[in-house]
């Protein structure tokens, strides 16, 4: 089961490597990465001071936009900026 503690606003896929992802962003603010083989939460990004409203990704950049007026450009392996 994949949750957030807000709504869902905009979800992206990634095929990385031989693992696929699922990316997730929401009102909690948060964006999360998801094995979409086990459905288990591989990081969760923090910083967007409002509710994330989209995401974008590649193989190693996932860009997110939210309502606190920022793009945020990530690492997909690393829940940091």
């Amino acid at each position: 089961r994949l949750e957030h503690d807000g709504a869902v606003h905009c979800l992206a896929l990634s095929a990385e490597g031989r693992n696929e992802f699922l990316y997730t962003g929401s009102r909690d603010r948060t964006l999360r990465k998801w094995n979409v083989a086990d459905g288990s939460c591989v990081h969760v990004y923090r910083g967007h001071t409002s509710m994330v409203r989209c995401v974008a990704v590649n193989a190693s950049r996932v860009v997110s936009g939210g309502d606190d007026r920022t793009a945020r450009l990530w690492r997909t392996g690393e829940p940091t900026a």
